[in-house]
């Protein structure tokens, strides 16, 4: 089965139901019922929750295929990829990792972890295992912009 490809904002809002304590099943009962209110605590009020529910409603299938078994995100600039790795893995710039001009260094990350990135990271970058932190048991990577439209 081939990766749903999602906008960054969509993924993201997924991933900060997620990081909220919900389950799949739970979002996808909120997302059907169009039930936005249910997560006008997350982020802030920053996402625009609206368009959540409505890229749903015009992308059911597709919205549900990518909560239920994954998505790739078609496209990051340096800044989602950074939004991307503090929402999903509670990384931050600096403390968890370095930012280079074409890259980000020593992201450090458990073997699972990594795996889901591989799996959602859009194709304009790339990942490379350095090293392994073997007292945390975490895989050392560095991220790559590969290619710029």
């Amino acid at each position: 089965m081939e990766k749903v490809k999602l906008a960054l904002n969509i993924a993201l809002m997924i991933e900060m139901i997620r990081a909220a304590g919900y389950s799949d099943d739970e979002m996808i009962a909120a997302l059907k019922k169009g039930d936005h209110r249910r997560f006008e605590e997350i982020g802030e009020g920053i996402p625009d929750w609206e368009t959540l529910i409505q890229y749903a409603k015009e992308n059911w299938d597709k919205t549900e295929a990518a909560i239920r078994h994954g998505y790739e995100i078609t496209f990051l600039t340096f800044g989602a990829l950074r939004s991307l790795l503090r929402i999903k893995f509670n990384l931050l710039q600096e403390e968890d990792y370095q930012m280079a001009e074409k890259h980000l260094e020593n992201v450090k990350l458990t073997a699972k972890d990594l795996e889901s990135l591989k799996s959602v990271i859009a194709k304009n970058w790339t990942i490379v295992e350095t090293g392994y932190d073997t007292e945390k048991e975490l895989k050392i990577v560095r991220i790559e912009l590969t290619h710029q439209p």
